[in-house]
């Protein structure tokens, strides 16, 4: 299995310092880039008040759990090991 890190690493970096907003109150012009395909993207305001261009797999974040959406934790433990 093989993950970008331009994914992965601004979407990880960012939990050192996540804003007190949520994400629909620090992102402007958020969407899938298609029905096919599962990269979610969006323009959200750094802490200087910049917009920047970021993008993450869905896949990567969500599951499916018999109906329900979800969060793959797994991920967030594995990453320090995926990133070496």
């Amino acid at each position: 299995m093989h993950f970008s890190s331009k994914v992965l690493l601004p979407a990880f970096a960012g939990l050192a310092h996540v804003s007190g907003q949520g994400f629909a109150e620090s992102c402007v012009n958020y969407n899938l880039v298609s029905q096919e395909e599962s990269i979610f993207y969006a323009n959200c305001y750094t802490v200087t008040g910049s917009l920047q261009y970021t993008e993450i797999d869905l896949n990567l974040c969500l599951g499916n759990s018999n109906g329900y959406l979800v969060v793959r934790a797994l991920l967030f433990l594995l990453l320090p090991i995926l990133l070496k």
